[in-house]
């Protein structure tokens, strides 16, 4: 779930974000919205003020999809950011059409 844009200092950094190592069934219309755009916000906090660390916990209910390939579809998604100061900020994504709202809305208390 590393962005690609986030690791562009090299090439090779930059290929290894296109594994399936990488990846897990997202919903079309939160990876291209609200997630895409909380990634551009952290490389933005990261501009401005230094290494982050981001970590992403992939969720499944016990009731989650599951596609007739076998692939198990996330129920949800919680990225947990670290800024160099020590703070952190954590938002809950569900893994579905976020109707367009603002990724700010996804933020929740970090446990």
């Amino acid at each position: 779930m590393a962005p690609a844009a986030a690791f562009s200092d090299s090439e090779d950094n930059l290929k290894a974000t296109f594994s399936f190592l990488n990846c897990t069934l997202q919903h079309q219309r939160l990876n291209r919205k609200e997630w895409a755009q909380l990634e551009q916000q952290v490389r933005d906090w990261a501009e401005a003020f230094g290494d982050m660390s981001v970590e992403v916990d992939v969720l499944f209910q016990s009731n989650h999809r599951v596609l007739p390939t076998g692939a198990h579809v996330p129920s949800g998604f919680i990225k947990r950011i670290q800024f160099p100061d020590g703070s952190t900020k954590c938002f809950y994504f569900p893994n579905e059409d976020t109707l367009n709202k603002n990724w700010t809305q996804f933020e929740v208390a970090c446990d």
